[in-house]
């Protein structure tokens, strides 16, 4: 989602220094930039996963699941562009489907409950994009889609496989009822293949494309699921219904924070404020490799069996009683 070489990516001077400051600090307090938070910033695949196979018995397992992802920097296998060093965040929602008859982007529970990842009814992708202007993101329906667009492992990116992907996002709907802010510099309104071809592919969908990507995954019930659903679609409501235009900050309302805040509405964590002054946003930072580690941590960390512990905790105590 940063795409900007330089710092350039939609915030203010101010918001750019809070960030600066923030990562210097938290680098300095973790002692050594290999173990700080720059470290989250810049992961590689032998730091977290060396391979991930999608594993059948999983997927009969567990009906709905979460999956947050954090992508590295955008570095695209074309045309060669880099930047954006912070990343960027998706979810993958297994049982939560894109809804095809709403007029702008909108989720809807599958109609099944899918135990293969090539089932139509599986699951769908949410993307944040910075050039959004009238939402605050997209749903991208398929597993293979949204990771790697059709992409065989070792199979080389081609101009004609990246224009099949482009050609599959428009029949699909993906950005249906979505207007986009302009690029910079740009004379007229953003055109949907200009956009694709520029921040949609390797951003939204075919993530592989140009990044490397790293995923936990996090069972869930069908009713926190729900609220996760619920949560999305009254924020991508509020834009495209509303009067005020999305505006995508690194401070303040980026990608990883909307993930974030969906996982607090099903009580899995506690929220982060979009909507704080600047100078207490600070406290209120999302960074897409520390949102993935958090919720790896969250989900091998506590005593599921001491009750007492449970309660200490502000969201699991919710999440037990309200989700069982």
């Amino acid at each position: 989602m940063m795409k900007q070489v330089d710092l350039r990516i939609g915030g203010t001077v101010v918001c750019r220094i809070i960030i600066l400051a923030t990562v210097a600090f938290a680098t300095l307090v973790a002692g050594c930039i290999q173990d700080g938070v720059v470290a989250r910033f810049q992961l590689k695949p032998d730091d977290v996963i060396v391979d991930r196979r999608p594993d059948a018995v999983y997927e009969r397992l567990f009906p709905y699941y979460v999956d947050f992802c954090a992508a590295r920097q955008f570095r695209s296998r074309l045309t060669g562009e880099g930047g954006g060093v912070a990343g960027h965040a998706v979810f993958y929602l297994k049982g939560a489907c894109k809804d095809d008859d709403a007029p702008f982007p909108q989720l809807r529970r599958c109609r099944a409950v899918a135990t293969s990842l090539e089932d139509p009814e599986h699951g769908s992708g949410v993307s944040v994009n910075q050039m959004f202007e009238n939402v605050n993101w997209v749903a991208i329906p398929g597993y293979e889609l949204v990771f790697q667009g059709g992409l065989a492992p070792g199979e080389r990116l081609t101009r004609s496989r990246f224009e099949a992907v482009k050609q599959q996002a428009i029949a699909k709907g993906i950005y249906k009822g979505v207007t986009f802010h302009r690029f910079p510099g740009a004379t007229s309104d953003t055109d949907l293949r200009d956009f694709l071809e520029r921040a949609g592919i390797g951003t939204d969908l075919a993530l592989q494309f140009a990044r490397s990507v790293f995923c936990a995954r996090l069972p869930v019930t069908q009713g926190m699921l729900d609220q996760i659903i619920a949560f999305l679609n009254d924020k991508n409501r509020e834009y495209a219904e509303g009067e005020a235009d999305y505006n995508w900050s690194a401070c303040a309302d980026n990608c990883a924070h909307t993930m974030r805040n969906a996982l607090a509405a099903a009580n899995i964590c506690s929220p982060l404020s979009v909507r704080t002054t600047k100078i207490r946003q600070i406290f209120n930072l999302a960074v897409p490799a520390n949102e993935f580690v958090n919720l790896a941590e969250l989900m091998t960390g506590g005593d599921l069996e001491d009750y007492r512990d449970i309660l200490r905790d502000g969201p699991r105590r919710d999440a037990f009683h309200e989700f069982h």
